[in-house]
Parts: structure tokens; sequence; C-alpha cells
């Protein structure tokens, strides 16, 4: 027999805990990402893109 109903349901305080907790793990997740990236040695640094290839940034 199927129930309508489901057998549990957050409530929105849950929902509202583990969004904020996903949005701060990913945050710091790029945040250190961005850091150890910035850290590597000169050949896998990162590079700006040539003003020809990209007019619309304002340099």
């Amino acid at each position: 027999m199927i129930n309508s109903r489901p057998v549990w349901t957050p409530s929105f305080k849950k929902q509202a805990l583990l969004l904020g907790l996903l949005l701060t793990v990913c945050t710091g997740l790029y945040f250190i990402f961005s850091f150890v990236t910035a850290r590597l040695p000169e050949p896998f640094k990162t590079q700006r893109p040539a003003p020809e290839a990209t007019p619309w940034i304002n340099r």
C-alpha cells in the first residue's frame, strides 16, 4: 500500500541550516583552491587573456 504522505519531511530550519552549511563549505573550498593555484610554479600560473581576445575587459 502506497502512502500519499512522505514518511519524513525536513523542517524549514533544517533545510536552511543544510543550505547554509553547503554554501559555507563551497565558498571555503573555492578560496582554498584559489589560494593553492595562485602559488603554483611558473609554467602552471594563471595567465591573463590577451587584450585582443577580450576587448570587453577594461584594464
